[in-house]
């Protein structure tokens, strides 16, 4: 009988690791390894971003719009000859797709994109015109911001028109300029504020002509005669003086303001709206409230002011 015990027992567990090893052959051939597939790259008409995730190398970001154009990223380095540090840049420029994803970047050099060879992850291999070739390891960042709003706000967008609103009192300033009348700004801006504020007020004021420099707040970065948005989160601001690339995003949910992150702490911030074609920046530009918060003296007689940014959409 023992026998027999030991016998019905064997046969249990034969059959049972049997079954475990036909469970395991059906969930290997049904497509259940845990082996992740092989990465895809995606094809030139897929707009992409590329963001380097190792620190030390020059490239910070690599975007290929899709619209025949690229958009790279360089971090901030040391330039041995100089004996200095270069600042972050912003290289853009034509982009041609090649073979073996291979993209020639006119203005910069080549940019192949490929796979590790585990097939687990994203390289770049960045050949800059005269240059050696770097392999650069990248996460993938496809569009996100899709939806109708994001559509029409992306774009290049040039300064065409700067136009100042001004309230004192019942005196009212509403002029538009270009950005190469800014001088003339300056001088209707004082000859207006000499006009508008009492003279029992402005006594107690610092001379007008020293609270109100507008060549200094553009070259300090305040103004900017260049505005790119795209699809994948990249904000492009060009200036007389600077490049400079950050993140932007929707910061309402009625899409009416954005906000971005630039490199170095900087932030932007505008509100949004249309005038016919043209886009309508209101940008928060720190140096412009701090000049107007010295006219505290002022700020019982209705001081307002509003400056509004008109941008033609490129071409």
């Amino acid at each position: 009988m023992k026998n027999f015990w030991k016998y019905a027992a064997c046969m249990m567990a034969a059959v049972l690791m049997t079954a475990a090893c036909s469970k395991d052959n059906e969930s290997s051939s049904s497509g259940g390894s845990t082996t992740p597939p092989a990465l895809q790259i995606p094809s030139s008409s897929t707009p992409v971003r590329y963001e380097a995730t190792q620190d030390g190398g020059k490239i910070d970001f690599v975007e290929l719009p899709a619209n025949g154009t690229y958009i790279i990223g360089l971090r901030a380095s040391y330039d041995v000859k100089m004996r200095g540090m270069i600042a972050a840049s912003v290289v853009e420029g034509k982009s041609t797709p090649q073979e073996n994803n291979v993209y020639q970047l006119d203005g910069f050099g080549t940019v192949q994109v490929k796979t590790t060879e585990a097939g687990d992850g994203y390289l770049l291999a960045v050949t800059p015109q005269g240059g050696s070739t770097e392999e650069v390891p990248v996460t993938l960042k496809k569009a996100t911001l899709l939806d109708g709003e994001s559509k029409k706000l992306c774009a290049t967008w040039n300064l065409a028109i700067i136009r100042l609103q001004m309230r004192i009192l019942t005196k009212r300033f509403d002029k538009e300029y270009t950005e190469d009348q800014l001088g003339d700004m300056q001088t209707d801006v004082v000859a207006f504020l000499k006009d508008a504020i009492p003279d029992a007020i402005q006594s107690s004021l610092p001379p007008i002509e020293n609270l109100i420099d507008i060549q200094s707040l553009v070259a300090g970065g305040g103004l900017y005669h260049r505005y790119t948005m795209t699809s994948l989160g990249t904000l492009v601001l060009e200036s007389a003086y600077e490049t400079k690339a950050g993140t932007w995003r929707w910061a309402d949910s009625n899409k009416k303001s954005i906000e971005a992150t630039l490199p170095y702490g900087d932030s932007f911030s505008a509100g949004i709206s249309y005038r016919g074609e043209q886009l309508c920046l209101q940008p928060q530009i720190d140096a412009l409230e701090q000049m107007m918060s010295q006219f505290g003296a002022i700020a019982s007689l209705a001081f307002s002011w509003e400056l509004d940014l008109y941008c033609d959409k490129a071409k």
